[in-house]
């Protein structure tokens, strides 16, 4: 603050909640959202950790102030995980349309893949299984296009996370064959992505498939993979 009571912006400076944060301390901090640098990501924490919705509805504001769309989308990513496993479902809709909105803005392959497997998981667990199938079937159509390029900063590859949720709900809706193949491709995709998240969580939808078809060795299977 100088002699006339201003306060003073000094150059390459940016005042967040009363504190000179420069633009250099920003972006290091942004780099928090990748999962090899969160330690919020780690198994021991979990992703519904009070410090994971912390960690990225902190970075959301730093992301709008350096114009960093693909870092803002890893942040509502983050809210929005936290969100399906803590909130009420409405809430969690609320989340994910966010982020279809940001991808649509940007016109990104890779971004919308993602929202598409937002909206697919959340209409699932919101019990609209033809709507889930609708938005994995999507971003599965995107992926198959050719035009996506994953960036590193994503927890898991989002085609997987629609193929997964495509397969649950085409269960629910009676389509046993297709739910299969769906799931056997997530697995097969995680495997070569050599994607370890995308794998476990492809694994894990499997088996509870598995489970509710009551096919034990299904299950035994799935756990030694």
């Amino acid at each position: 603050m100088n002699s006339s009571g201003v306060n003073e912006r000094r150059p390459g400076r940016n005042v967040i909640g009363g504190s000179f944060i420069t633009i250099k301390r920003l972006r290091r901090s942004c780099r928090i959202l990748s999962g090899r640098w969160s330690p919020f990501s780690q198994p021991s924490r979990g992703l519904g950790a009070p410090e994971a919705r912390i960690c990225y509805e902190r970075a959301e504001p730093l992301c709008h102030l350096l114009n960093r769309p693909v870092l803002l989308y890893v942040a509502l990513m983050g809210q929005w995980r936290y969100s399906l496993m803590t909130d009420k479902l409405a809430a969690t809709m609320r989340v994910a349309e966010r982020v279809y909105s940001l991808a649509q803005e940007q016109n990104e392959s890779a971004l919308m893949t993602g929202a598409y497997g937002a909206l697919a998981a959340t209409h699932h667990y919101l019990g609209d299984f033809e709507t889930a199938r609708q938005y994995a079937r999507q971003g599965v159509q995107i992926w198959r296009s050719g035009t996506v390029q994953s960036h590193t900063e994503e927890f898991a590859t989002p085609v997987v996370r629609c193929l997964f949720y495509g397969a649950i709900s085409e269960w629910h809706l009676g389509e046993i064959a297709s739910c299969q193949a769906n799931m056997d491709e997530a697995i097969s995709l995680a495997k070569e992505l050599k994607d370890i998240n995308a794998l476990a969580s492809a694994l894990f939808f499997a088996a509870i498939l598995a489970i509710n078809e009551r096919n034990r060795a299904e299950v035994d299977r799935l756990c030694q993979i």
